[in-house]
């Protein structure tokens, strides 16, 4: 099989209408964390990552009534929506299956955080509709991006109208973000500024963003040739971003 073959769990989705409500359960009850958030238009959904060890709980929340899950709610209500298996090697994988007969579902797509996905039809696999994804970008199966917790820094994409912020996360539920930051246009500025020890008159600013307009949180991640925000921060100014983010922007009132 020339290497194919499947990594592990991925997720397991779940379709909801109501991601608050289900939220009480499956992170305030549970303690499960928020690790991703994202819009995806074209499938008329909003989805939730939980992690569990190296697979997530995906909560799949409808945008309005149009859509796959906006459709398999007015059907069957709650509950599991599909299983998804993360593959070395989507394109082999099927490739293999449809020699061997199996009925996909659509075509090959975009999926949240970036995979591409697609699916076997749940009549091919007695009745369980399978996703399966590949990371085009090969990173390793175990490795997620850091829960968006209180004191998790991302860089969140809104819409209506579009703006780009990088920040600390204060707190993110169903209801919105609270973002402690400022616009990702001002992060150089912001950051010669701190560097020349000066505190203003650029500052970062505490604001709430209901989850409508949250389209995409990303971790601010360390990557070979692509210094995280945090590393250049401290590389440039000798302190910590989070600190300096609470000192310029008086983050305890968010608490």
């Amino acid at each position: 099989m020339s290497g194919q073959r499947v990594e592990r769990m991925e997720h397991l989705g779940i379709a909801v209408r109501d991601a608050r409500s289900r939220l009480a359960f499956w992170a305030d009850a549970l303690g499960l964390e928020v690790e991703h958030v994202e819009r995806v238009e074209g499938e008329g959904v909003r989805t939730w990552f939980l992690p569990v060890g190296e697979s997530h709980i995906e909560l799949l929340e409808p945008l309005g009534d149009e859509g796959p899950i906006a459709r398999a709610l007015e059907r069957r209500g709650e509950g599991i929506h599909h299983v998804c298996l993360r593959v070395t090697d989507l394109d082999a994988t099927l490739a293999r299956l449809a020699r061997g007969g199996f009925e996909l579902a659509g075509d090959v797509r975009e999926a949240a955080r970036g995979l591409r996905a697609a699916f076997v039809h749940p009549r091919s696999t007695g009745g369980v509709l399978v996703e399966l994804v590949e990371d085009p970008a090969g990173a390793p199966a175990g490795g997620g991006q850091a829960p968006f917790g209180p004191g998790a820094l991302v860089v969140a994409y809104l819409r209506d109208p579009r703006e780009r912020l990088f920040g600390v996360v204060r707190s993110l539920d169903a209801r919105g973000l609270a973002l402690e930051g400022l616009d990702l246009d001002a992060w150089e500025d912001w950051l010669s500024q701190r560097s020349r020890g000066e505190r203003g008159p650029i500052a970062p600013s505490l604001q709430f963003f209901p989850i409508g307009r949250v389209e995409k949180l990303l971790a601010d991640r360390d990557e070979p040739g692509l210094p995280s925000f945090a590393r250049r921060f401290a590389e440039r100014t000798g302190s910590d971003l989070r600190l300096a983010l609470g000192e310029d922007g008086g983050g305890d009132a968010a608490d």
